[in-house]
């Protein structure tokens, strides 16, 4: 099954701190509340998603 996210369906809810600039990579833990943000000059940082994010 391929799952696509349009820019019409996007809702921003929180604006999380993770790297300096822009994101260029993220990748989510299906098994926990984490995520890799990945940005530029090998910047990279694992955060926690807050469950208030869950909708």
């Amino acid at each position: 099954m391929s799952l696509s996210v349009t820019p019409l369906q996007v809702v921003v809810t929180d604006n999380l701190r993770a790297i300096d600039g822009w994101a260029y990579a993220i990748a989510i833990d299906p098994q926990d509340q984490t995520a890799a943000i990945g940005g530029a000059h090998g910047q990279i940082r694992r955060i926690e998603i807050p469950s208030s994010a869950e909708k």
